[in-house]
């Protein structure tokens, strides 16, 4: 299964600063057009997920250590807890770039994997100090290994 994807974060604290400093973070994603053997057998698609978590980020350059929990509304109405870790992450500019594994640990699928590819932009402030950021990307999801 494939689906699009749109979402928001937000630091807590001082934000994203000019050095690497441990951040905590939420986001919001929404996913959209999804598509996939699953879909067109009429199984639930994920339709929005919430996720709490920390990591290492900074303005310039990798960010490390992002891990995440939360919970995914599927199209059905029922929810599975998840938890995410980063695959890589960098900044630069007023940007970033990010591919995140996100593991389902009950409900729909449990079990299943997906990656999240996003492409980030900070929509409030610059950096040093920026708190919020908007992102797209797509959704894969894989078979229970």
């Amino acid at each position: 299964m494939t689906c699009e994807e749109t979402g928001s974060v937000t630091w807590l604290g001082p934000g994203v600063l000019g050095t690497a400093t441990p951040a905590a973070w939420n986001a919001t994603v929404l996913y959209s057009d999804c598509s996939g053997s699953a879909i067109e057998a009429g199984k639930p698609h994920p339709v929005q997920m919430v996720l709490n978590g920390t990591e290492t980020v900074q303005c310039e350059g990798p960010t490390t250590d992002h891990q995440g929990t939360g919970v995914l509304t599927w199209s059905d109405g029922t929810t599975s807890t998840v938890r995410e870790e980063q695959i890589n992450a960098t900044m630069s500019g007023d940007s970033g770039e990010g591919e995140f594994a996100v593991t389902i640990d009950s409900g729909n699928y449990t079990g299943y994997k997906f990656v999240d590819k996003t492409t980030l932009t900070f929509s409030e402030g610059v950096c040093p100090g920026v708190a919020a950021g908007t992102f797209t990307g797509t959704l894969t999801m894989f078979p229970e290994s």
